[in-house]
């Protein structure tokens, strides 16, 4: 999905709410897309191990997909909507902050 994509979607759907989810929804994964093998290439390069290591994080996307939204629905039913959306906030802030410490500089001198 390109910009013109997304651009074309916001106009559709007059920029109205929806419209605009729907086109920060395409944007996001449209760089998720380009990126997540960009940066397992990046991290795994030299090693020979690029498909072992796109495999590992696809599986790990997967679960944690899976995992987030039966646990946001739980927790929903439980302790109300606000509950779940604070505490998978907390969480993505975690795997910012981990990001951020734990990974490596990968950039190579010239």
């Amino acid at each position: 999905m390109d910009l013109s994509s997304v651009i074309l979607c916001v106009v559709r759907w007059r920029t109205t709410l929806p419209g605009f989810a729907t086109a920060l929804v395409f944007t996001t994964a449209s760089v998720f897309a380009v990126m997540v093998p960009l940066i397992v290439a990046d991290v795994a390069f030299g090693s020979g191990h690029f498909n072992l290591a796109q495999g590992i994080v696809g599986t790990a996307t997967g679960i944690g997909a899976s995992l987030s939204t039966a646990m946001a629905g739980y927790v929903s039913d439980k302790f109300g909507s606000s509950v779940a959306f604070v505490g998978l906030s907390g969480i993505a802030v975690l795997g910012f902050v981990a990001i951020v410490l734990l990974m490596p500089e990968t950039r190579r001198s010239a």
